[in-house]
């Protein structure tokens, strides 16, 4: 009879079988073409949005090619930044002193009023911005 050596063959077969897992795994990672909703919420999105309400009148400039820009036009200061759409969530991402911000807000549009709330953001200068009631301009 030929000597299997017990704790070798369990160690081999729990390798071949975590590299399989693993495998299969990552594939959910791969980045697919955004879902049907995913592209109808990002069109609804996309447009000139400003907020009356905030001294400095900001403009919040969504682009249909998944870059935004928000401009403080008295302060001359904006954040330029790419987004993409998830469910109704928008992750955003800027480079704030110097390096990539991200952040994840959950957006509400009525009529032509656009809200966010924060999910997830650092940046607490965008944050403070973003999450006022914007109006549609274009």
């Amino acid at each position: 009879m030929i000597g299997i050596n017990r704790p070798r063959f369990l160690t081999l077969g729990v390798m071949i079988l975590s590299i399989a897992f693993f495998s299969i795994g990552c594939k959910k990672n791969i980045k697919q073409a955004p879902a049907a909703a995913d592209q109808a919420a990002a069109d609804q999105l996309v447009g000139v949005w400003q907020n009356r309400e905030f001294v400095q009148t900001p403009t919040l400039t969504i682009n249909k090619n998944g870059t935004y820009t928000l401009f403080f036009p008295r302060s001359n200061f904006n954040f330029n930044g790419n987004y993409h759409i998830s469910d109704d969530l928008i992750h955003v991402v800027d480079f704030y002193c110097g390096k990539a911000v991200p952040g994840i807000y959950k957006f509400i549009i009525k009529g032509n009023i656009l809200s966010f709330q924060c999910v997830d953001d650092p940046a607490c200068d965008r944050n403070k911005f973003f999450i006022q009631k914007w109006n549609r301009q274009k």
